[in-house]
């Protein structure tokens, strides 16, 4: 048997360093982890608060505190997409679409200008850069990298437009994120396949698109979750990009030229 788990939008239940653990825990236990930063997160329900812990980046005050938009209706939203080859983002980008539709109707937006870049981070600043020159209103995007998109980030920020990340974290200060906390995720889950395996066996990671903050920060979260396991060992990891067909492939592709026992997935 081979025990398979997943990633969710489970709470990580710790405490709250930065991709550490901050206390050890036995094998399949959540160790309790920190969070760091300039943000005040005490006025926030403890609820809230225990989903910060283990975040992978800090989380700091926002620049956009005292931000107002000198529009009240008629914007132009930019959408941004690192890459297109899964459902996931396919979906998006159809909700997305519909919202705007909605919106459309009532007068408080006008446009839509939408862009993929399928993994050419250049490209993606390029993309991000003329609808910075086109004076859209905001930009939402999913960045294929937390560090190359500073420079634009700021360039938005400069001429009063949000820049908005959705799903993949950006390590600017001028970007607001918004996403899940996936290194706790990546904590809970190996935590629970550990449980699942009994403690001990050899498992496969199947990351989502390498280079990616989020999936970055997952594989991290797993690596975590499984660093109180001595008797559990990583076998190896495959690219899956967050696609069933490439994972299959993946996997298919794994087992063939690595016929040993796996226990878990």
């Amino acid at each position: 048997m081979v025990a398979m788990t997943g990633c969710s939008s489970a709470s990580t239940g710790g405490s709250a360093t930065t991709g550490q653990q901050n206390t050890a825990a036995a094998c399949g236990a959540i160790p309790k982890l920190k969070t760091t930063g300039t943000a005040d997160l005490s006025s926030l329900p403890k609820d809230i608060q225990a989903e910060y812990a283990g975040y992978f980046t800090a989380v700091n005050k926002s620049q956009y505190t005292t931000f107002a938009s000198k529009k009240k209706s008629g914007f132009t939203i930019g959408y941004s997409d690192s890459f297109s080859a899964n459902s996931w983002r396919g979906d998006v980008l159809g909700q997305l679409k519909t919202s705007v539709a909605q919106l459309k109707s009532s007068g408080q937006v006008a446009n839509l200008i939408a862009t993929n870049s399928n993994l050419d981070n250049n490209l993606q600043i390029q993309q991000i850069t003329s609808m910075i020159n086109q004076k859209v209103d905001a930009i939402i995007a999913i960045p294929g990298s937390p560090t190359a998109f500073d420079g634009v980030i700021k360039q938005a920020f400069n001429a009063g437009i949000p820049f908005i990340t959705l799903a993949s974290h950006v390590n600017s200060p001028y970007a607001i994120n918004i996403d899940e906390n996936y290194f706790g995720v990546g904590v809970d889950v190996a935590a629970g396949l550990a449980n699942l395996i009994g403690h001990k066996g050899s498992v496969v990671v199947v990351d989502g698109i390498n280079g990616s903050p989020a999936s970055k920060a997952l594989h991290d979260g797993y690596t975590a979750g499984f660093a109180n396991c001595p008797k559990i060992t990583v076998a190896g990891s495959v690219e899956g990009q967050w696609s069933e067909a490439v994972t299959k492939t993946a996997m298919l592709q794994y087992l063939a030229t690595n016929p040993g026992q796996i226990d878990g997935i």
